[in-house]
C-alpha cells in the first residue's frame, strides 16, 4: 500500500470514528515549539550539574545516553536534589505554548471527530492548540487526550524516574487506553516504542486494535518491526508532519480550518531555536546557588553509578567518580552524606584492585559513633543502612584478601542487621556469603557448606527468589536484575555439581535454569545501559553453553556441541571489547581467556574423537 493509499485509507477512517492517534517526543521537538530532545535535554542538565570544575568529565558520560540512562539520572535528581527542583528542570525546557500544524491538526480531529489522541509527551501542546489548558475535571475533551506519562501542569505526578518505567500504568489509566484503542486503527507517530514495561504490553498485549500504522522516521526498533510482522501491520518510512497534511486535506471538506488549510501556525512571538537552553541554566544558577552541596553529591553519584572510576587519557590516570566525591568532601558538613562518600570511594578503590580493608573498618567504626550520637529516628535509619551497606563491603573485601573465614563471620552481621530494619538489599549478603563459600573450597580444597549458608541447597535460591520478587514488585530494575542474576549462579553451581557426579540430565537441567535467569538478567542489565553488568551476564551466559556443549557430548550430539562453543567463543569476544573500554576492569579478563581455553580444549576433544 503507497502513501496515497494510507492517508486516504487513513482519512475515511478518521471521519467514521475509527482512528485513534499515538504520539510521541518526535511530534514536538525541533518544530515551531523548539523542545528539546530527551536526550538533549538531559545532556544539558548533565553539563550543569557537573559544573565547571567538573565539565571536562562529562564527556564519559555520553557514551551511555541511550535507553534508560536518562531516567535513571532523573531519579537520581529526585533522590538528591528533589521532586520539586526535578521537576523545575523538565517545565523549564517544555513550558511553551507555541504549537505546531500537527498539534492544531490533532485538536481539530479530537473537536470534529472524537479522535483518541495517546501520548508520552508532557508538553501541553494539544491542549493549547485546541484553546484549552489540561485540568483533571472529566469534561469529553480531557477523556479523549490520554497522557500516559503524565502532564506539565503536574509533574509532580509524572512518569520521568527510572522506578515509573519499570512499572505498569495506573490501573484507570491502563483500562481508559486500552479502551480508545481497541477496534480502531492506531496510527503511530514519533515513537520508538521503547516502553517495554507500560506501553508495550498494552499495545501488543491488552488490547485489540484493529490494525496498527506505524509512521517511522528513520529506523524502526527491531522489536517493534518483529511485533508489527507477527499481526501483519504496517510500518514505513515517512514524515509525519505531511503524512497528517494529507490525511487532514482528504478529509476536511466541511469541516475546514483556516490554520490547517494553510497548514501554518502564526504565533505573535515565535520561538526561538534552543530557548531552553537559557531557561535551564537559570534554572541551574539557582540550583548551584542554593544547593551547592547536593549538586556536587549528584554529580559524584552519577560518575559512580556508571563506574567511571579509571580514564586514561593523553598518557594520564583520571579517577573521575573519586575526584568528583572528593569535590564534595571538601566543603560538605553533612555528616552522613560524608560517610556515604567516603563509603562509595573505598568501594570504587577496591574495584579498581587497591586494599581498602583499614579504610572499610574506619568507616564502619565511624557509622557506629554517629547511630550512638543520633536520636531522629530518620536519620538512625540512613545510618543503619550504610553500615549494612558498609559490613557487606567489607564482607567483600576480606574475600578478596582470602580470608574468608573473618569474610564469612562479617557478612553474618551485615545479614543480621539488614533482616532487623527490613533492607531487602539483604539477599545481596545472602548471596555474598555464599560466593565467600565457593571462594573458600576453591583457595582452600574445603568443604564450602562449613561456611556457607546453613541449607542453601534447599533454601538459598527460593530465599533470593522472595527477595527478587520484592525489587520487581517495587519497580527497582538494578537489584531485580542482580538478584535474578545471582540466582542464576546457584543454579549453574548445582548444575557443575551433578556434572561432577555424572548426574547429566540433572546438570542438564539446571544449566538450562541458569541460562534462563541469566538472559533475563542481562536483558534488565540492557535496558539499564550497564555494560560492566552486562558483561559479566554473558561471562555466566558464555560458560552454561561450554557446560551444555560438554553435556552435548557425553550424549553423542557433537553437532550440538560445536554450536554451543561457537556461542560461547562469540560472547567472550563480545565481553572482551566491553572489558577494553573499562580500564578498571581488566583484572576481569581472566574469565574471557578461561573461556576461550575451555571451548579450544572441547573443539580440540570433537576433533579428536570424529577423526577416530
Amino acid at each position: 500500500m503507497n502513501n496515497e493509499q494510507l492517508t486516504s485509507k487513513v482519512a475515511e477512517s478518521l471521519q467514521k470514528g475509527k482512528i485513534a492517534f499515538l504520539v510521541c517526543a518526535g511530534i514536538s521537538a525541533n518544530r515551531q515549539s523548539w523542545i528539546p530532545l530527551w536526550k538533549d535535554m538531559v545532556y544539558s542538565l548533565l553539563e550543569i550539574i557537573s559544573g565547571e570544575e567538573g565539565r571536562d568529565e562529562v564527556q564519559h558520560v555520553k557514551p551511555f545516553m541511550e535507553l534508560l540512562f536518562n531516567e535513571v539520572i532523573l531519579h537520581k535528581m529526585t533522590e538528591i536534589i528533589g521532586l520539586e527542583r526535578t521537576a523545575g528542570a523538565i517545565k523549564s525546557c517544555m513550558d511553551t505554548n507555541q504549537y505546531s500544524a500537527t498539534h492544531k491538526f490533532l485538536a481539530w480531529a479530537i473537536e470534529e471527530f472524537r479522535t483518541p489522541v495517546l501520548t508520552t509527551n508532557y508538553d501541553e501542546l494539544i491542549e493549547a492548540a485546541g484553546g484549552r489548558e489540561h485540568d483533571d475535571s472529566t469534561n469529553e475533551y480531557k477523556n479523549l487526550v490520554i497522557k500516559l506519562h503524565g502532564t506539565l501542569s503536574k509533574m509532580d505526578e509524572a512518569r520521568f524516574t527510572i522506578n515509573h518505567v519499570f512499572a505498569p500504568l495506573d490501573r484507570d489509566l491502563r483500562e481508559r487506553t486500552i479502551n480508545m484503542l481497541d477496534d480502531r486503527i492506531v496510527v503511530v507517530a514519533g515513537y520508538h516504542g521503547l516502553d517495554e514495561f507500560d506501553i508495550n504490553p498494552i499495545l501488543f498485549e491488552k488490547s485489540h486494535p484493529r490494525e496498527f500504522i506505524w509512521l517511522v522516521h528513520n529506523t524502526i526498533e527491531p522489536t517493534i518491526e518483529e511485533r508489527l510482522d507477527e499481526r501483519g501491520d504496517l510500518h514505513f518510512k515517512a514524515n509525519a508532519d505531511k503524512f497528517l497534511h494529507e490525511v487532514y486535506k482528504k478529509t476536511r471538506p466541511g469541516r475546514s480550518q483556516l490554520e490547517l488549510d494553510n497548514w501554518q501556525i502564526q504565533h505573535r512571538n515565535n520561538q526561538r531555536e534552543r530557548w531552553w537552553k537559557t531557561e535551564l541554566e537559570h534554572w541551574g544558577g539557582e540550583l548551584w546557588q542554593k544547593q551547592r552541596d547536593d549538586v556536587r553529591f549528584l554529580w559524584a553519584t552519577i560518575l559512580d553509578y556508571l563506574r567511571i572510576y579509571r580514564v586514561y587519557q593523553d598518557k594520564t590516570d583520571y579517577k573521575p567518580a573519586e575526584e568528583a566525591y572528593n569535590r564534595f568532601l571538601s566543603d560538605s558538613s553533612d555528616s552522613i552524606r560524608n560517610i556515604e562518600a567516603r563509603m562509595r570511594m573505598a568501594y570504587l578503590r577496591r574495584t579498581c584492585g587497591e586494599n581498602t580493608l583499614k579504610e572499610s573498618s574506619q568507616v564502619i567504626d565511624e557509622i557506629k559513633v554517629l547511630l550512638e550520637e543520633t536520636e531522629d529516628d530518620n536519620e538512625q535509619r540512613k545510618l543503619q543502612i550504610l553500615l549494612g551497606q558498609s559490613l557487606h563491603d567489607r564482607g567483600t573485601a576480606l574475600q578478596n584478601a582470602h580470608d574468608h573465614i573473618k569474610a564469612s563471620s562479617v557478612l553474618d552481621d551485615a545479614i543480621k542487621l539488614r533482616a532487623s530494619i527490613n533492607d531487602p538489599q539483604i539477599s545481596y549478603s545472602l548471596f555474598q556469603k555464599f560466593m565467600n563459600a565457593v571462594r573458600y573450597a576453591r583457595d582452600t580444597g574445603c568443604n564450602l557448606d562449613s561456611i556457607a549458608p546453613t541449607r542453601w541447597r534447599s533454601c538459598l535460591i527460593s530465599e533470593l527468589e522472595k527477595y527478587s520478587n520484592q525489587f520487581k514488585d517495587a519497580n527497582q530494575p538494578d537489584g531485580y536484575g542482580q538478584t535474578e542474576h545471582n540466582i542464576a549462579f546457584v543454579h549453574q553451581f548445582l548444575a557443575e555439581e551433578f556434572e561432577k557426579l555424572g548426574k547429566f540430565n540433572d546438570a542438564e537441567k539446571k544449566f538450562w535454569d541458569s541460562l534462563n535467569k541469566y538472559n533475563a538478567a542481562m536483558e534488565i542489565r540492557k535496558q539499564l545501559r550497564d555494560s560492566r553488568m552486562i558483561a559479566q551476564s554473558k561471562v555466566r551466559v558464555a560458560q552454561c553453553n561450554l557446560g551444555l556443549a560438554r553435556i552435548s557430548w557425553e550424549n553423542d550430539n557433537n553437532e550440538k556441541a560445536r554450536e554451543l562453543i561457537d556461542d560461547a567463543e562469540t560472547l567472550a569476544g563480545d565481553v572482551g571489547d566491553i572489558y577494553k573500554l573499562i580500564p578498571h576492569e581488566k583484572f576481569r579478563r581472566g574469565d574471557v581467556e578461561k573461556i576461550l581455553e575451555e571451548a579450544n580444549r572441547l573443539k580440540i576433544q570433537l576433533n579428536s574423537i570424529e577423526g577416530s
